[in-house]
């Protein structure tokens, strides 16, 4: 009982009412919290912060101190690589409103509708600034590129159309026009070229794929469609 006292107990009573006791909490506060973004980091870095947290005596030896270095460590790191992937999403968004604000369609549209236009980009720019995940930035980037901002052209369009005109005579005349038909984007990331290279190695290579691709391409604008780039 005495030696369990002095190796068991006393080393765990100063751990509990210790200063090593706050380090731990705030190293395994740092993995609950930033967990999801570790698959980003470099797995040597991380590997302490996942050392201590699997030790059934984390107050033993070195794990402690070394997790603390770590988690100091990763947190600048992680504070650099987020701003750098909000930097280029918010540098992407801003491309394509660059191209959305030199539209025909949308520079024909008073205030209000440009705006209801404008409003997919504005939502996806405060989103990605609020984003605590790399992978958050990514996806919400990618969903904007694919599908937000292919709806933002249609919309364009849409609202840019004048509307039909009644028909002449009053009720007994021509029956009214039918409203023009909605344009319809695809993005380009979607456009799915019949090529079976595995990668493209040589100039050969590279215009089979661009035959494909100008094919897949074509396949689109005879369904009507346009491609958003």
């Amino acid at each position: 009982m005495l030696a369990a006292k002095e190796q068991v107990i006393a080393p765990l009573k100063a751990f509990m009412n210790g200063a090593q006791r706050k380090a731990y909490d705030e190293v395994i506060d740092f993995l609950k919290q930033e967990e999801a973004n570790f698959a980003e980091l470099p797995a040597e870095e991380v590997q302490p912060i996942r050392d201590l947290a699997a030790a059934e005596q984390p107050y033993q030896g070195s794990l402690i101190p070394n997790a603390k270095a770590a988690a100091a460590s990763l947190r600048a790191l992680l504070t650099a690589r987020l701003a750098e992937a909000r930097e280029e999403a918010l540098a992407s968004l801003a491309e394509h409103e660059a191209r959305l604000l030199g539209l025909d369609d949308l520079t024909t549209l008073d205030e209000g509708k440009q705006q209801r236009v404008l409003a997919a980009t504005e939502a996806a720019r405060a989103d990605i600034g609020s984003q605590r995940f790399l992978t958050g930035i990514r996806d919400r980037l990618q969903r904007y590129v694919t599908v937000e901002y292919p709806q933002q052209l249609e919309l364009a369009a849409a609202l840019a159309e004048p509307p039909p005109k009644p028909a002449p005579g009053g009720a007994g005349g021509a029956p009214p026009q039918p409203p023009p038909p909605v344009v319809a984007y695809v993005p380009a990331a979607r456009l799915k070229p019949l090529c079976n290279l595995p990668y493209i190695a040589s100039i050969a290579d590279l215009d089979l794929w661009l035959a494909a691709l100008r094919l897949a391409a074509e396949a689109e604008l005879a369904k009507g469609k346009r491609i958003s780039l």
